[in-house]
């Protein structure tokens, strides 16, 4: 008996194994992680279960069925009942939205070295510092911030990451 009050879980659960996955989480902040447009559509069943949902815009247009317009979109899937939503944008940000804010973020100014993990990054941070109870904004852009210094890396691990390195970057 797992006692975690937040769980993290991506696209890579299918059908099935989702719906069990949910019906053991009932109770407990329910995070999910689109991994590819071709997986996000597993979660469409379980939106109204998710406090939280992180994707990229293509996985964003995957979910939200054929809707080529970013915030109708995040609205579609705030509709369905997910609680707040997180898009990364690639080159021009990211955004979070909630009922109640709709907050458009640019990216930090970066060299990149190689964008391998920054996505994870980005994710990574954002779900620390939300698990804090940091508001959606300051986990928005902690989350840019971390984005960017992985970028800044070769590879896809940084052994310096840390909570004080990101504060850095943005503040």
């Amino acid at each position: 008996n797992i006692r975690a009050e937040t769980w993290v879980i991506d696209s890579n659960f299918e059908g099935e194994n989702l719906e069990q996955l949910i019906d053991s989480t009932k109770e407990k902040k329910l995070i999910a992680i689109a991994v590819s447009s071709i997986k996000a559509p597993r979660l469409v069943p379980v939106l109204k279960h998710l406090d939280c949902l992180f994707l990229n815009k293509s996985e964003l247009f995957s979910i939200s069925s054929g809707e080529k317009n970013i915030k109708d979109s995040i609205e579609k899937i705030l509709k369905a009942g997910t609680k707040s939503v997180f898009v990364t944008l690639g080159p021009d940000g990211a955004i979070a939205a909630n009922a109640n804010e709709y907050i458009e973020a640019p990216n930090f100014p970066t060299m990149v070295r190689d964008l391998n993990g920054t996505g994870d990054a980005f994710c990574g941070t954002a779900i620390s510092f939300l698990h804090k109870n940091s508001s959606t904004n300051e986990a928005l852009i902690a989350g840019l911030a971390a984005s960017s210094l992985h970028a800044e890396t070769d590879g896809s691990t940084r052994i310096d990451f840390c909570n004080k390195l990101i504060e850095k970057k943005y503040k």
